[in-house]
């Protein structure tokens, strides 16, 4: 048998093809010897495999398929330095051998050498330009350490390989998109669709990345075609849901409604479990779900609260949807009797929760990112209630409340939600500053204009934001408008915006775009800005309390929806009305009126210690208050029912 023969024979994928030749040699001869241990090899007996192997390699040392059975051999019995050394050894006798550095390269990659990894994946590329395993490999090694642009590149190279192949373009827009640098992202991904138009994962990749741009509508239909197309997905209907709040217009309001029934309907009918019986003990105890105990929401708004609470009448669990680390984490932890890790499978984590028998489970998410909704669909305790970044109704027909107050949620709008309304007497959340704050001069002061801004996420300034924000500074000459968001890191993203702003009339050179920055630094850029303006709407949360803290006049458009009403609520509960303006045209009235005044010094600094007064911060009385509500819902168990209020107890009265 001739060595050509004997390759041959090693490439067929059919193991009879090699018994039968097996069968027709003589044994102990190297052909028998090369036979055998590849039959074992791939019986996965590498030992045996190993053994005859380097006996026929011996003997026929030009056999190139013998030199990539034996490594092989070598690397399934787990010596991947030997398997390194028959294909160096094959290279060495062979240089233009096609496969063995790409195998040396899986050997590196395997053992997590990314640096070897790297370097043969490109010798091996180099060598067979054509291979798209190579580029492919290439790309994702690269990207592990951190390469970006050496990853973008492998990647096209792999995109050239495989023409029909939508994956390499899809790697490349999510490398785009961790950059910021959205629009490449979105124009590879439409590339990759026209390749794969059922893809759902490529429509939801491509949905994330234009609500970034504050492209809602086509954000919305990429949402809808791949919900229909993956109805399963829990996470990707959560994510319809929460685009569809960037509209208050009429039919997106119908839409959503629509959306809820529809994720209720596929993902929240699981059985519900059989609460356990209410057990008698000195502490009702209450449990925290969220999948973001570890970030800045997290920080300015729940942290304080759990801090707070009364550890003599209330026991408090935390339970992490995902696992979080840092410093705020850490706290979090000092703050609560007990602290879980949830398994990331519903079921074992309804039993982790059973144990616990909660009186009552708050959920912090909603449909937010990372949330267990279908984990509460089961009941998981006698009372469930939805807080925080619940921008509205779940539609999760286990989840009996929702903690809120009257401007967020009027009461006459109670029978719109499956929820039974809890309204806490000034806004639903409090807010203590994460860093110490003073109020710094007005910057028009040393500037000579007035500086408005907004340090939101860029999906908040839609469209209809922006023209607003035009006829502000139409009617203010000089003023200028700072903007922060991590969308501004990337300068074809700021190109993007300013393109597609200046044909909505924003005068664009006058508007700041600057990446966020670390939690100091954001704190000290409010000193830059006179007059905050809020987004619509989606308006804003802790930024809006932020730029309170610092003294700055808030101007925010009450809308139609719960979230469309945050603003309102937090500067009712600021006691800074005043701010809240019922209309567009009343909105850009009003921040007229305010960068006619905003030099004013001690009108800034009286903001602040009003604030810092205020119910917004008042966090002792807010937790007094929340667990009044908890007392309540407990006691009245789940089911129907008018809204139940919530006084503002000793220190004040409710609104």
């Amino acid at each position: 048998m001739t060595t050509d023969e004997l390759d041959a024979l090693f490439r067929t994928r059919d193991a009879s093809v090699l018994e039968a030749a097996r069968a027709a040699v003589a044994p102990d001869t190297p052909e028998a010897l090369a036979l055998e241990g590849e039959l074992a090899r791939r019986r996965g007996d590498a030992t045996r495999a190993i053994a005859l192997l380097d006996r026929a390699l011996a003997a026929r040392p030009a056999c190139r398929a013998l030199h990539h059975a034996c490594a092989l051999a070598h690397a399934a019995a787990g010596d991947r330095a030997a398997a390194r050394e028959r294909w160096q050894a094959l290279l060495a006798a062979a240089p233009e051998d096609p496969a063995a550095r790409f195998q040396i390269a899986v050997t590196f990659h395997d053992e997590g050498r990314l640096d070897e990894a790297a370097h043969w994946y490109e010798a091996q590329a180099l060598s067979v330009p054509s291979m798209f395993a190579a580029w492919w490999n290439l790309g994702l090694v690269e990207q592990a350490r951190g390469g970006t642009e050496p990853a973008l590149a492998a990647f096209a190279r792999a995109a050239r390989a495989a023409p029909a192949d939508p994956r390499p373009l899809a790697r490349a827009a999510a490398i785009h998109g961790d950059a910021a640098r959205l629009p490449e992202a979105i124009s590879l991904l439409d590339r990759a669709i026209a390749l794969a138009a059922d893809d759902a994962a490529l429509r939801f990749a491509r949905a994330a990345h234009r609500s970034a741009l504050a492209l809602h509508h086509e954000a919305r239909s990429d949402l809808a075609h791949a919900v229909a197309l993956k109805p399963d997905n829990a996470a990707g209907g959560s994510a319809l849901i929460l685009e569809l709040q960037y509209d208050d217009a009429p039919e997106a309001v119908s839409a959503l409604g629509s959306a809820r029934r529809g994720w209720a309907d596929r993902h929240a009918r699981a059985p519900q479990r059989a609460p356990a019986a209410a057990v008698a003990r000195t502490r009702l105890r209450v449990g925290y779900l969220s999948p973001r105990f570890g970030d800045v929401p997290a920080g300015a708004l729940a942290l304080p609260v759990l801090e707070a609470h009364d550890r003599t009448r209330f026991e408090i669990v935390a339970l992490a949807a995902h696992p979080a680390q840092g410093p705020v984490a850490q706290r979090i932890r000092r703050a609560v009797d007990r602290w879980h890790d949830l398994p990331l499978d519903d079921a074992e984590a309804a039993e982790l929760i059973a144990r616990e028998d909660l009186d009552l489970l708050v959920d912090l998410a909603g449909h937010a990112p990372g949330n267990r909704l279908p984990l509460l669909a089961r009941r998981v305790a006698r009372v469930q209630a939805a807080w925080l970044d619940a921008f509205d109704a779940s539609g999760v027909p286990a989840i009996d409340y929702l903690l809120s107050d009257a401007v967020h949620t009027p009461p006459a709008e109670a029978d719109a939600r499956a929820e039974r309304l809890v309204l806490l007497p000034y806004a639903r959340f409090c807010y203590r500053p994460p860093l110490p704050v003073d109020a710094a001069p007005p910057p028009v002061r040393r500037r000579g204009h007035v500086t408005f801004g907004s340090f939101n996420r860029h999906a908040k300034h839609t469209d209809a934001v922006a023209s607003v924000w035009a006829r502000l500074l139409a009617a203010v000459p000089g003023a200028r408008l700072a903007l922060r968001a991590s969308a501004y890191r990337a300068v074809s993203t700021i190109e993007f915006v300013r393109e597609r702003w200046r044909a909505l009339g924003v005068p664009v050179e006058r508007v700041d775009f600057a990446p966020f920055v670390p939690l100091d630094a954001l704190h000290a850029a409010y000193a830059g800005v006179d007059v905050a303006l809020d987004p619509f709407p989606f308006t804003g949360g802790v930024t809006t309390c932020d730029a309170l803290a610092h003294g700055l006049p808030v101007v925010t458009l009450e809308g139609r929806t719960m979230i469309g009403r945050q603003g309102a609520a937090l500067l009712h509960a600021a006691g800074e009305r005043t701010g809240i303006a019922p209309d567009a045209d009343a909105y850009v009235g009003l921040a007229i009126d305010l960068a006619a005044s905003a030099g004013e010094e001690r009108a800034r600094t009286a903001r602040a210690r009003r604030v810092a007064a205020s119910p917004l911060c008042d966090v002792a009385g807010f937790a007094r208050a929340l667990e009044r509500a908890f007392e309540a819902m407990v006691e009245a168990g789940p089911g129907a029912g008018a809204p139940i209020p919530v006084d503002a107890g000793p220190s004040g009265d409710a609104v």
